[in-house]
């Protein structure tokens, strides 16, 4: 609230007129959230923040959000941001840089990584659940670019590729967290390349 008022010079009369607009409480019942005063006004919070997102920034901000959907399937702290460099063209400081204007995330244990609230996770991945396919494509897209960014099948024939398996070994949370969703793909080829990596780095 405070990083959207700051943002836009709202005062506090005219962002609250905006938090309980009857618009929002049809959106709130449409996604059905647990019926949790604390969770219904944070929700809110940030719905208001990520309309504004798709209003003011257009497609970027589609892609920025696209960016915070899939960071609701990893780990919740320390993101790395080049996780998402080829996704993103390159533009991932651009698209992390409008969703951190806004809170959506937060800088991480280093300058690099980015952090997510875990109740925020709750609900992009409950938005997600009841649109068709949608889950499943972002876990996916997610998979692949873990494969790549790990280059994990690399990883599974040479063991003494060190460096590799340091930074993989440091973002296994991230690995388990998008392998862990009862979607369409665990029984796919990536889905289990993922866990026996993870596996073999816990071990």
């Amino acid at each position: 609230a405070v990083a959207y008022m700051k943002q836009h010079n709202e005062n506090i009369e005219s962002y609250i007129t905006l938090l309980y607009q009857p618009l929002k409480t049809t959106m709130l019942k449409e996604h059905s959230l647990p019926d949790d005063q604390y969770q219904r006004s944070t929700w809110l919070t940030w719905q208001i923040s990520i309309d504004k997102i798709r209003e003011l920034y257009k497609q970027q901000g589609e892609k920025a959000l696209e960016l915070l959907r899939m960071c609701a399937y990893l780990a919740p702290r320390n993101i790395p941001l080049s996780l998402f460099t080829e996704w993103s063209e390159g533009k991932i400081d651009e698209l992390a840089s409008i969703l951190e204007a806004y809170s959506l995330i937060e800088e991480g244990d280093k300058p690099t990584d980015r952090n997510i609230h875990q109740l925020l996770q709750e609900v992009l991945r409950l938005q997600s659940s009841k649109q068709a396919d949608a889950e499943k494509d972002i876990v996916a897209n997610i998979m692949e670019i873990l494969l790549k960014f790990f280059d994990i099948p690399f990883l599974m024939f040479d063991p003494k590729s060190k460096e590799l398996w340091i930074n993989a070994a440091s973002n296994i949370p991230h690995i388990l967290s998008a392998c862990s969703y009862p979607t369409k793909l665990t029984t796919s080829n990536k889905f289990r390349i993922l866990i026996n990596t993870a596996m073999i780095l816990i071990v």
